[in-house]
């Protein structure tokens, strides 16, 4: 059997153009660093992984094509602050229903304070009068919390503005999330995750000192969770070392033990190659995806019940999972055989 050309997870990464000019040493404005950001965008996306903006102007001819790319599964539409502005990037994505479906805003991150959810809901009213139908993401980090004498339930204070909800992936491990996201979904929204410095401890992510089958178990439990994409926040946040390839502690103001946060690719100038190399993790991240696919043709296949049975063997919880290899490929093994017979069968 083959892979649909469409990834059934959804992605959104970060991919930082000033930062990959400068570690190959070219102008950020410059055509060579348009020329460079083009192809670690195209590298990104021969990995299953779509980057939060596309190589070219939005409103450019030349977007059309990225914009219709089936292995795109979404991009940033700028927020401009010209209200002019906004209303033409949205005309543009909104005149084909394809685009439409993929595009979606994101002005705010991590919203965790009253005065933040006051800015968050004055940018939301604002693209609710200048752009009926938008798709929005904020990513947040806290489920309920007091602020200013207010309660606040992130859950609910983004339902109707931000109908991609998108928190950090410990959080299904509070009580009620789950079910109350689920009613969401049920109501037509999107349930995305992310990771980045956190969370730490047993959570799976992709760090790299970390064990590989954590970076690969991550796909396994957001489908788990019934979460159908992943957000982060960047694969080439190189400004805090002078070399990713010998330093990789890329954000140590996030703490001593972040290493590879926000960096899944190096600059192939290091070893004589004008564009990206991939980091043992972003293939394990490629593989995810790959997994997180033959999860979900098991399901229409075989039924739901089949896929939990199926994920149950290697992770039980959010941090109890298996660190065996042989475990794992295994469990893979017999899922893409039944996949596979399936097929021969019929």
């Amino acid at each position: 059997f083959t892979l649909p050309v469409t990834p059934s997870c959804e992605t959104a990464m970060g991919l930082e153009k000033g930062q990959i000019a400068a570690k190959h040493g070219v102008a950020g404005n410059s055509a060579e660093a348009t020329e460079l950001y083009k192809k670690y965008y195209e590298f990104l996306l021969s990995h299953k992984i779509s980057a939060y903006n596309l190589p070219v102007d939005i409103l450019s001819d030349e977007a059309d094509a990225y914009m219709s790319d089936p292995r795109v599964t979404s991009f940033c539409i700028p927020y401009s602050g010209s209200d002019e502005q906004l209303v033409k990037y949205y005309a543009k994505v909104n005149s084909n229903p394809v685009w439409a479906a993929k595009g979606f805003f994101y002005p705010i991150d991590e919203p965790s304070t009253a005065e933040a959810y006051a800015t968050y809901c004055q940018m939301t009213d604002r693209l609710a009068r200048l752009c009926p139908g938008y798709h929005m993401v904020t990513p947040f980090n806290t489920y309920k919390f007091t602020s200013a004498g207010k309660d606040f339930n992130s859950v609910e204070q983004q339902k109707g503005k931000s109908d991609i909800m998108c928190c950090i992936s410990n959080l299904y491990d509070e009580d009620g999330f789950a079910q109350q996201v689920a009613e969401r979904v049920a109501n037509g929204d999107k349930s995305w995750w992310y990771v980045c410095c956190g969370p730490k401890g047993d959570y799976c992510n992709i760090f790299t000192h970390w064990e590989g089958i954590q970076h690969r178990l991550l796909f396994w439990q957001q489908k788990q969770n019934k979460v159908t994409g992943l957000l982060y926040w960047s694969t080439s946040y190189w400004a805090d070392v002078k070399d990713v390839w010998t330093q990789a502690l890329t954000t140590p103001w996030t703490g001593k033990e972040s290493f590879g946060d926000g960096s899944l690719l190096y600059n192939g100038n290091k070893v004589g190659i004008d564009g990206p190399v991939s980091s043992l993790r972003l293939e394990a991240v490629t593989d995810g995806i790959d997994d997180y696919e033959y999860l979900t043709m098991a399901g229409k296949l075989f039924g739901e019940d089949y896929v939990s049975d199926t994920i149950a063997k290697v992770s039980s919880s959010m941090t109890k999972y298996t660190y065996s290899d042989k475990l794992f490929d295994s469990v893979r093994t017999q899922l893409g055989n039944d996949i596979s017979n399936y097929y021969a069968a019929n």
